[in-house]
Order: C-alpha cells, then structure tokens, then sequence
C-alpha cells in the first residue's frame, strides 16, 4: 500500500499527479520531460512503468525498485538522461 511517505513524494513540485489508480498505484508525469510514470507498489518491490506521453495508448515495464523513493530517483535519473540527448 502506498503510504504517506510515498504519496508526498510523488507529489513533490517535481511532478503533477494524474491520480491515483488504488492504493498501490499512483501515476504521475515529469515536468521537465512530460513522460508519464505508473509507480505500483508490490509485495517486497515497487514497479516503475513509463511512456513517453499523456496521449500513448500503454506503458511499458521499466524498472524494478526496492521503493518509491528509489523510483523517483530513477525518474529524475531518467529525465537527467532525456533531457542531455537533445
């Protein structure tokens, strides 16, 4: 279940939130980049999904993470590498 914690974090001014799905998944998007993320929390893990855009029909598996603050590390990480190849 996401807690608190976790839902402040992908609040941050970083982010807009989109909503949140349930209480293990919340989608959010980047924006510095646009990209949107689902960030589902699992028993043991948090899985991090992405697509490129609001309009993309799906989301892809991107990374498997210890939590959500490891997930947003990973996006801003991510945003950093989109953001340098242009």
């Amino acid at each position: 279940m996401l807690t608190s914690k976790d839902i402040r974090l992908c609040s941050e001014n970083y982010f807009i939130v989109i909503r949140q799905q349930s209480e293990m998944i919340i989608e959010i998007q980047s924006k510095n980049t646009k990209h949107c993320w689902l960030v589902q929390k699992c028993d043991g893990y948090t899985m991090l999904h992405h697509k490129h855009a609001k309009k993309d029909p799906y989301y892809h598996k991107h990374r498997k993470v210890l939590n959500v603050a490891q997930a947003i590390s990973e996006i801003k990480s991510h945003d950093d590498y989109v953001l340098n190849q242009k």
